[in-house]
């Protein structure tokens, strides 16, 4: 009941497979979604009930056109936005909140890289980390994600990306995060 689908179309599926192989990024497994008309919906039972006590934690890489909306939990243009990630002429963004660009990540890269945007009131705010360090933070704000907001892959504003784990949890995870981003990079082996 937690899983990421597309039933639209098969043709606006990611690829996993390319008819010999199995895809992959440094090794790995990964979901390729091809900048053109590729995109997944996640059912609302994965929206947290507020996006002032969340977490998220992915393994992600812009492949090639680097504009376009990767993990999103919230809506577009509302006060309830959690992009994870958002790139805009070139610059990547963790958008949160009433702002798409609340924290500046920097130049869009196509390296393989471990996003982590928490918010919650252990923390006191709401932060993104790209490879375990703190790329900013900006002041909690409430409101509940819109249903249907949930994407893999923001179908309005489609990217080039490529995506091997997503993990969402419904609570400010800041005092586990240090430990949870420790095992995705021992497996992923994404940065030292």
């Amino acid at each position: 009941s937690r899983d990421a689908k597309q039933t639209t179309t098969t043709a606006d599926q990611p690829q996993i497979y390319n008819g010999t192989a199995v895809l992959t990024r440094n090794g790995k497994p990964a979901a390729v979604f091809d900048g053109s008309s590729d995109y997944m919906d996640m059912p609302d039972s994965m929206l947290p009930s507020n996006i002032n006590n969340c977490s998220v934690f992915t393994v992600q890489t812009n492949e090639s056109s680097p504009n376009g909306s990767t993990f999103n939990i919230g809506g577009y243009g509302t006060n309830d936005r959690w992009f994870q990630t958002i790139v805009v002429s070139n610059v990547e963004y963790f958008g949160y909140g009433s702002s798409y660009s609340a924290i500046n990540i920097g130049a869009a890269t196509t390296s393989q890289r471990l996003i982590t945007a928490i918010a919650g009131s252990t923390q006191g705010n709401a932060q993104c980390f790209v490879n375990g360090t703190s790329q900013g933070s900006v002041a909690l704000q409430s409101a509940t994600p819109s249903s249907g907001s949930g994407e893999l892959v923001r179908s309005a504003y489609l990217a080039s990306a490529t995506f091997q784990e997503v993990i969402v949890y419904h609570s400010d995870e800041s005092t586990n995060r240090t430990g949870v981003e420790s095992d995705i990079n021992t497996y992923y082996s994404i940065y030292s």
